[in-house]
């Protein structure tokens, strides 16, 4: 279908609803035949004005087309907007759409991103929405706030007309093609099977599937070459299965035998290479050609992940792991580089029996060397975080890695200089597939006696941050976006120039000049640089010269992420580079405009042995009798010094002299009243928050700031953004320092006044979730309330069947469970059952396999036995380690909130409130769901 103009126009803004009501309202128009072909999306200079024009050339216009003029419609949609009220529920939380990728063009014309929707009328999964937008309009003018999301009411008319619906939906791991005329992407279409890669042409068209994976199962992930011709693509090494016949032995029909596997024994994932031309004939599709990975030089590495072509598409750079396995693929990747004949993908090369691939062996050009006996760890490696990047000479590759097996998270920028590879010795014996064997390409018959990791650090040992991603510039320029505290920050790295070796740098690099932006401060999650290698959706165009343009994803406390653009220059005279014209691209939440959003700064505060700590506060949304926002109290004086006592009352009402404590009594700010707080506690413990948007369904955020909370987001000890010492200050002391600066934060905010210390919640998922059962059990004279999300109750059970037991040893505990028995017990929550007093509320995924839910029932069951303690657990079905479906994530936030609410209330001791009952488990959706009755006449409604 196409169209231009008017009706294009009409197909975008009037038929907002949807396909089947377009082609309905068509049939029903009877429209004329130079309106039976309406494009689906409209061009980029129709106006919404021009609806009125077309509909005045259609015959018989149905009885809803829209007649009001242009002004009447905005004022309409306007009006619905506002309708929503400036309160903050559920709804509006767990229906926030959220950009979370994009990539500008190569030649940095055009910008596609992604957008998650949740599916708030379906209950399910989000949906992914793929749209494309020009960076610039024909004035050379950067395009602001293109794109609003169309509304799901009927009758409404969304403003925002151009680029009003998706040219794709359900696409991920979107890439540009190589002259920017078209996107691929992996997606999974009626009558697909599995998932498989597409092309799609800029300006119009319908998707057409390039390749799908010879084994019969989904493409994981691909990359193009630099020339456009060919695809390479990672899918899964075993052969789909057919249908099992039935057992009809009535003795095994019902049995599974685990049994200790021979050779492999977990799944591995392998690399193909296929013509990159969309297919013409669906019924003779090209033959995809499997890689063959020389098994004598890497062993048991025969994995593939992140693969990417070199500048001059002769290569190819990946990480190899031993298997699929999560814990491999965390803790085992290895850098390995491949030399690939591309100009048999084309031929016709021997097919091996049994399988419906060709298949060419490739020539290893490196792999990184395993560490010699007596310098291995566990078989630990340092984190790897993908993909590799050349650089545009293709002399040398940069990734990020950890400075070891026992860095929780990768954290340096490491480089690998291609010419110097040869120098590292080899062994001439072949490999062994044995446990402990290790690879020709590791050390030989004489070990040395230090060793190690391959590859040179240009991030300074000593830096307090964490490199996040890397974009190669020029061969000697990189750009890196670093996460530093709170904050996140974009710097450039001068390198030697090629064939001049790689030396380890005293500075993390020069600050990028970033204009300022009208606002909250914008924290940046990825970056997208025209004409260079390393961009997610960018393949690679080795053509910066000195200027660019820039694509970001950027979050601020005002709003989730979104995405921004800007031009980039070299700065004159300097080595760093300078950002120009930085504007916000998207607004993917146009109601967000009319909600109240909360005070948000960060905090920080001494902990108990004098290590300083950093949060984020969300200050309570005051409102008066208008419902305008009143002033939030004055900024948060200087930490001080805490005191070492133990007892409830010295810890949350320190007496040390400070502004707003009185007599070692906390009082009200004279502006306010004391209110409660509610700690949310990030997961890992290896990530950290940001000032930035932080409301999810499991974390409260402007939920409880909009009821009148304080939320405190802490970076306890062993979070990121703060250097490797910090990260691994928790390691083999798990839940003893480092949650105690939870409670110093919350001592921190009762000595300022503003929060009552009889009325502090806890709540957190994953690593959070431990802390929320912790506060509830051994920290239970401190907190009133907790919420527990998949979180850990006994550290011996979990680290026997969590998916991440190298982890668990290497990262968090230095230690086998044989080793530290004592300490696992020690930190289990179920450990301290007698000090249980604080009502809890339990959920979690019965899929997990992070966090096992037997778990939370081990949990559960013991605080019911105990009889003492209220507590309630709800079990998601379907759901793993964090909840995907729409349905359960508004379940949720719903039973948090109104958790606190039920044991947050003022004047109450706490012998009422360990016999207040659980609210009642029946939750009220609201919104427009049938209701009905249960038998004891209390009003149920059901998604």
């Amino acid at each position: 279908l196409a169209g231009t103009g008017a009706g294009s126009t009409m197909a975008s803004g009037w038929f907002s609803g949807g396909l089947g009501r377009m082609a309905r309202a068509l049939r029903a128009m009877r429209a004329p035949s130079r309106f039976r072909g309406l494009a689906l999306t409209s061009t980029a200079g129709a106006a919404l004005g021009m609806t009125l024009a077309a509909r005045a050339e259609c015959d018989g216009a149905p009885k809803n087309f829209p007649s009001e003029s242009l002004d009447a419609i905005k004022a309409k949609v306007q009006k619905k907007r506002r309708s929503g009220g400036t309160t903050w529920t559920s709804r509006d939380v767990c229906g926030l759409r959220t950009a979370f990728s994009a990539a500008i063009s190569p030649d940095g014309r055009y910008i596609a991103y992604s957008v998650l929707s949740p599916d708030v009328v379906g209950g399910g999964g989000s949906k992914t929405l793929l749209y494309v937008v020009p960076y610039k309009n024909e004035e050379g003018v950067p395009q602001e706030l293109l794109h609003g999301v169309p509304q799901e009411e009927e009758g409404v008319l969304p403003y925002s007309v151009p680029h009003l619906r998706p040219h794709v939906v359900g696409a991920r791991r979107v890439s540009w093609s190589t002259d920017s005329s078209g996107l691929y992407f992996l997606a999974r279409y009626p009558g697909d099977q599995v998932t498989c890669v597409y092309h799609m042409t800029t300006a119009a068209g319908e998707p057409l599937k390039v390749t799908e994976s010879p084994t019969g199962k989904s493409i994981i992930d691909y990359t193009l070459s630099p020339c456009g011709n060919h695809i390479a693509f990672i899918s899964s090494d075993v052969q789909r299965r057919t249908k099992r016949k039935e057992n009809k032995n009535k003795y095994t029909e019902h049995t599974h035998v685990v049994t200790e596997t021979s050779g492999r024994p977990f799944k591995t994932t392998a690399l193909f290479l296929a013509p990159a031309a969309p297919v013409i004939h669906p019924e003779k599709p090209p033959i995809p050609t499997r890689v063959e990975i020389p098994k004598e030089m890497t062993g048991d590495y025969r994995s593939c992940v992140n693969p990417v072509f070199s500048p001059d598409g002769a290569s190819l750079a990946m990480f190899l792991s031993p298997s699929t396995q999560v814990d491999h693929q965390i803790m085992r990747k290895r850098l390995c580089v491949l030399e690939v004949p591309l100009v048999k993908v084309q031929g016709t090369p021997p097919v091996r029996k049994g399988t419906r691939s060709a298949e060419v062996r490739a020539k290893v050009r490196y792999f990184d060397p395993i560490p010699p006996k007596g310098h291995e760890d566990r078989k630990g490696w340092a984190k790897v975080r993908g993909p590799p990047v050349w650089s545009p000479d293709g002399s040398r590759i940069a990734y990020i890695r950890g400075t070891g097996p026992h860095d929780p998270k990768f954290s340096k920028l490491f480089l690998v200089n291609i010419p110097d590879i040869s120098d590292i010795p080899r062994d001439a014996s072949p490999a062994s597939t044995s446990a402990g064997a290790t690879s020709p390409l590791s050390w030989g018959k004489y070990p040395p006696v230090s060793w190690e990791y391959p590859g040179v650090s240009v991030t300074p040992r000593d830096y307090e941050g964490h490199v996040e991603r890397i974009a190669f510039l020029k061969n000697d320029l990189i750009l890196t976006q670093n996460a530093e505290g709170c904050d996140v920050k974009l710097r450039t790295v001068r390198l030697p120039p090629p064939g001049v070796p790689i030396k380890p740098s005293q500075s993390p690099g020069i600050p990028v000049v970033v204009p300022g932006v009208s606002g909250a401060p914008v924290q940046w999650h990825s970056i997208s640089v025209s004409g260079s290698t390393g961009n997610p959706g960018n393949p690679g165009n080795p053509g910066f010269s000195g200027t660019g343009s820039l694509c970001l994803l950027g979050s601020s406390p005002e709003h989730p992420l979104e995405v921004y653009a800007a031009d980039i220059r070299e700065s004159r005279g300097g080595p760093g580079l300078v950002m120009e014209s930085l504007c916000r691209i998207t607004n993917s939440n146009p109601g967000l405009d009319a909600k109240p959003r909360p005070r948000q700064e960060v905090v920080r505060w001494k902990s108990r042995d004098g290590m300083e700590i950093e949060g984020v506060l969300m200050w309570p949304i005051l409102t008066g009798a208008s419902g305008k926002n009143r002033d939030s109290p004055p900024p948060l004086s200087s930490p001080s010094p805490s005191s070492s006592s133990s007892s409830a009352s010295s810890l949350l009402t320190s007496s040390s002299s400070s502004p707003g404590t009185s007599g070692g009594k906390s009082t009200c700010h004279p502006v306010d009243t004391c209110h409660p707080l509610i700690v949310v506690v990030h997961g890992g413990p290896e990530s950290h928050c940001r000032n930035e948007w932080l409301t999810t369904y499991s974390r409260p955020g402007v939920l409880a700031a909009s009821t009148g909370y304080f939320v405190l987001y802490p970076n306890y000890r062993g979070s990121t953004g703060r250097g490797v010492s910090f990260s691994q200050a928790d390691q083999a002391r798990l839940a003893k320092e480092q949650f105690d600066d939870l409670l110093e934060g919350v001592r921190h905010l009762v000595s300022q006044g503003y929060v009552d210390p009889s009325r502090v919640g806890i709540t957190g998922g994953s690593y959070g979730g431990y802390a929320s059962a912790w506060g509830a059990t051994a920290h239970s004279d401190f907190y009133q309330a907790s919420v527990m999300c998949f979180g850990i109750s006994d550290q011996v059970s979990k680290s026997m069947t969590t998916d991440i037991p190298t982890e668990i040893e290497s990262v968090h505990w230095r230690k086998t469970i044989e080793e530290a028995y004592d300490d696992y017990v020690a930190s289990s929550p179920l450990y301290y059952l007698k000090r249980a007093r604080t009502p809890i509320l339990i959920s979690h995924g019965a899929n997990d396999k992070r966090v096992p839910p037997s778990q939370s029932k081990i949990l559960f069951n013991a605080l019911k036995r105990k009889g003492n303690v209220p507590t309630r657990m709800v079990l998601y079905g379907k759901e793993g380690h964090g909840y995907k479906r729409y349905a359960n994530r508004l379940d949720h936030s719903l039973r948090t909130m109104r958790w606190f609410n039920h044991y947050l209330r003022p004047d109450m001791s706490e012998k009422d409130r360990r016999a207040l009952s659980p609210p009642r488990a029946e939750v009220d959706y609201g919104g427009t769901q049938r209701r009905r009755k249960s038998s004891r006449g209390l009003p149920k409604s059901r998604l």
